[in-house]
């Protein structure tokens, strides 16, 4: 009985840090689910010009943004992003939310443009994080559970 409970410790740990590799991998995603949607607003500004609305609904039926659930709940008078990025980068987004019907066509081409660069950035940077880091999370769980286990023991 107390070797399944050590072992129930260590698996616990494992999954630990298993789940912090798994959410590097999500911002992964995220930012590259962020780049494509940047790309996909800014063929339906410069070929349809569509209004603010439109464009929202576009992004609600396009089924390649799952990861990003916030597109769900926005409309144009609030804008709480809320996605396992950071603080800063939710914040980016919420600004090209704002930003989008409120300025020229021309402008707000530039400001996705700005926008898709910054996430390929980001995107870059969480997926080296993740080739970096996920195989050291994973056994840094593994091993405190077999340290944990020791102690106990």
């Amino acid at each position: 009985m107390k070797l399944a409970g050590l072992f129930v410790i260590d698996v616990l740990f494992a999954f630990l840090g298993f789940s912090a590799a798994h959410s590097l991998k999500m911002k992964e995603t995220i930012c590259r689910e962020l780049v494509e949607m940047a790309s996909f607003m800014r063929i339906e500004l410069s070929y349809s010009l569509n209004t603010y609305e439109r464009i929202i609904d576009s992004l609600n039926k396009e089924k390649s943004f799952n990861k990003l659930n916030f597109i769900k709940n926005l409309n144009a008078e609030s804008f709480q992003i809320i996605t396992p990025l950071s603080h800063v980068e939710n914040e980016r987004i919420e600004l090209l939310f704002k930003k989008l019907g409120n300025v020229d066509v021309a402008s707000m081409l530039e400001i996705l443009d700005s926008f898709e660069a910054y996430f390929n950035e980001q995107k870059k940077k969480y997926e080296q994080q993740y080739q970096t880091h996920a195989k050291l999370y994973t056994a840094i769980g593994m091993l405190g559970g077999a340290a944990f286990t020791l102690i106990i023991i």
